[in-house]
């Protein structure tokens, strides 16, 4: 992940960069359920599990 603003996500994945919301599908990854901060960093809540910043 490389950053969280106005709702939204820009994440880093193999093809390259995405920009995300929740309700969006990332391909392998699924359905992004939330974008919330954790434990003081950034995290993309999916249907698969978590992308936390670095």
């Amino acid at each position: 992940m490389r950053n969280a603003a106005n709702g939204g996500a820009l994440i880093e994945g193999r093809d390259g960069l995405y920009e995300v919301y929740p309700g969006d599908p990332i391909p392998g990854v699924g359905r992004v359920d939330a974008i919330r901060r954790q434990d003081g960093r950034w995290v993309v809540v999916t249907s698969k599990g978590l992308i936390v910043a670095r």
